[in-house]
């Protein structure tokens, strides 16, 4: 690890839905979602992530790019009314996820939403996972570029030998939530069960950890959205 490099990871100032409750705004990341499931997602609230990461031209306008238009004049439109705010101060936005493995046994993952600095992968500290096509690519940057905000996370892993930051991320958890979801119940494939799940979320300042390097779990998530 090159001790010279900038941190890797740095807490950054996010905008969150103003409600306590957001079960009803939450979705799955936007690549797993069927146009069925759109219009299920759109149709439980009017505020729904869905309307900005899955967005679509107004009635009556063609044209590929009025979309990603529609999902920028979303946003501004939920910024003047408050439904989405600001955070006040930079933080590290760590996530409880509560649910049941098929055999019904509760477990809970712990994780955290930081800044990730973009750099070459020949410094190493991130690492590539798989391989994406030029389409989504082109199709995630258009939204970028449309609402100049971060609508979605990448969901990446770290090695943490010695459990400083699991130890951290858990004793920071341990507080009354700052938001909280459920997601309604879904059949687990191959089975009939509907195991429920729920999201506790709280806003912390920076935690101290030890250098890491990071490696692509996934090519999106839902989470904080970070304003460029």
């Amino acid at each position: 690890m090159n001790a010279e490099l900038p941190p890797l990871v740095a807490p950054f100032r996010g905008e969150r839905y103003a409600a306590k409750d957001v079960s009803a705004l939450i979705a799955p990341p936007y690549d797993v979602i069927s146009s069925e499931d759109r219009a299920r997602f759109a149709a439980r609230d009017p505020h729904n992530i869905v309307h900005l990461i899955l967005p679509e031209a107004p009635s009556g306008r063609g044209g590929s790019g009025d979309r990603y238009a529609q999902a920028a004049t979303l946003l501004k439109t939920w910024r003047e009314a408050g439904v989405v705010r600001p955070d006040p101060a930079d933080s590290v936005y760590i996530v409880a996820q509560d649910y049941a493995v098929p055999s019904g046994e509760r477990r809970t993952r712990i994780g955290m939403l930081g800044a990730v600095r973009a750099e070459p992968f020949a410094t190493r500290r991130v690492r590539p996972h798989e391989q994406t096509h030029s389409a989504p690519k082109a199709d995630r940057l258009a939204l970028l570029r449309a609402t100049a905000a971060n609508l979605e996370s990448i969901f990446l892993l770290a090695p943490d030998p010695d459990r400083l930051l699991a130890q951290a991320l858990v004793k920071r958890s341990s507080g009354v939530p700052a938001v909280t979801a459920t997601r309604p119940p879904r059949p687990m494939p191959g089975s009939s069960r509907a195991p429920t799940a729920s999201s506790r979320s709280s806003c912390r300042r920076p935690i101290r950890a030890s250098p890491f390097s990071l490696r692509t779990a996934s090519s999106s998530g839902r989470g904080a959205m970070h304003p460029n």
